[in-house]
Parts: C-alpha cells; structure tokens; sequence
C-alpha cells in the first residue's frame, strides 16, 4: 500500500512540495478554496499523480478531524505538510492568530493521534517568527501546556490589533508549537519540525513588497540577494520527511538566505 502525503495549504509552495515528494506516494490535499483545489487536483492527476482532494476549515475542529480520519483510512500517513496561512496583508489580526497559530495547532494536536513510527509532521513558519521578541516568556509558557481552545483564549486575552504583530506572534508560536509537541509525537515513533522560509517569491510578494518597503531593501542587502522560491522549501522538506532526517525532530530549520542575520546585524549596529 502507497503512503499518504498529506499537504495541506495548495499554493505555490504546497503544490512544489507534491511534485517533489508525491510521485510513488498518494497524495491528500486539502485547502479551504474548493475551486482553487479541485484545480490543483486536477493538474497533479493529469501528470500522473495519485491524489485525494479534500475541503478544509483549518480553524474547524470537526473539519480537520475529518480530514485526518479522510488521510487515515487510505493508508498509513508518512506525512503531514502544514504550508497553509494568512500573511500581515491577507487579513486583519485575529483573522491571523485563529488560522495561523490555532488552526496549526489543531492540526499538531489532531494529527499527532495518527501518527505512525516513522512518520513526520512539518509545520511552516517564518523568519518572522525568529525576529518577533514580545510576549516570549508568556507565549513560551502557554505553549508546553495549552491545547487549541485553551490557546484560543489566552490569545484572544493579548488584544492584538496590528496584522503585523498578529503574523509574527503567530509564527514565533508555530515554532514552540512544535518544540512542545515533539514529546508527544514521539510517543508515537513520529517526528515533528518547523521550516521557517525568508520572504517567498510567489504571486503574493508585489503587494507585499509594495506595502513594506523595508523588504525591498532586505532583499538588496542581505547575504543571498534573492527570494526564497517554493521549490527551495519543497527540496528541504523532502530531505526532512525522508529517514535520512530521522534525528530531527521539535526544531525549526531557518530557510531565508541570511535575512535574519542581516536585519539583527543591522538593529545592533543601529544602537
């Protein structure tokens, strides 16, 4: 029997991560835009892809226990790619904070019951989750003991309004998300790990770039002077799912061509 893929999130990175890893496999994909979907579907079958196409409300409970029990009953689940999410420009703060930190949470939570040994979750980030630094001591805490709804509330008490620091809290979050739930998955034989991409060169990045300046000048002075492209998340994300990476697990690969170093040698240097 073939083993299950699930990607979750069909943009420009989830589909160059079905086409790296998905030939041999089966693949379920699932997103919340049906159409958007069923097309993606659609193009992976007619190149000769094994696919399952499933509508998903990330920030559903009932929506993504079906979508596990959906992936579970077609086999066993190598692995689970998490690539779905909102950026600071797609919605407003607690729009954010509901898909990109709970919704990933009830996905780490409801997958981690599925899990076989040798089976891998990978969890998309971002390097704004390495430069965000308020509520880090608060936000670590809650993460080693908070389910999703607990976590909802405890959010929801911060009041965060700027879609900004909702992105970045959030995806600092994802990252503990992950050390915290690596205990757990390895009750199961499982790994789970984070991958933390710079700025992705995808249809979204004009607005981005147009509504923050700043990267435009990032991208020109830091160490790698290009984008992160899809099929560089996808090429890691193999080697990650793959038993070659059966030592990591309840980490965070940092994927940005040294933006991070770049701006935090810029902060200091400021001072």
């Amino acid at each position: 029997m073939k083993n299950i893929i699930v990607i979750i999130g069909i943009g420009g990175m989830g589909i160059a991560i079905a086409r790296r890893i998905g030939r041999g496999n089966r693949l379920v994909l699932a997103d919340f835009d049906n159409m958007k979907l069923h097309a993606a579907a659609r193009e992976l079958i007619n190149a000769g892809y094994e696919v399952e196409a499933v509508v998903l409300d990330i920030i559903n409970r009932k929506s993504v226990e079906d979508l596990a029990e959906t992936a579970s009953q077609l086999g066993e689940i190598h692995a689970v790619i998490h690539t779905a999410g909102l950026s600071p420009t797609m919605s407003d703060a607690q729009r954010i904070l509901d898909v990109n930190l709970i919704g990933t949470g009830r996905i780490i939570e409801t997958f981690q019951k599925h899990m076989k040994a040798g089976s891998v979750g990978i969890i998309i980030a971002s390097m704004a989750g390495h430069m965000s630094t308020r509520y880090d001591n608060i936000l670590e805490k809650q993460q080693w003991s908070a389910a999703a709804d607990e976590l909802k509330i405890f959010v929801d008490s911060l009041e965060i309004k700027q879609s900004a620091e909702a992105y970045s809290i959030s995806k600092k979050a994802n990252i503990l998300q992950v050390q915290a739930a690596a205990v757990n998955w390895a009750e199961k034989g499982a790994r789970i790990l984070s991958i933390s991409p710079g700025i992705i060169s995808n249809p979204m990045v004009g607005v981005e770039k147009r509504k923050q300046s700043a990267k435009n000048y990032t991208l020109e002075n830091a160490t790698v002077k290009r984008m992160v492209t899809p099929e560089d998340i996808a090429a890691a994300v193999e080697f990650l799912q793959s038993s070659q990476a059966s030592f990591i697990t309840g980490t965070d690969l940092l994927i940005d061509g040294g933006v991070t170093s770049f701006t935090k040698n810029l902060q200091l240097n400021s001072h």
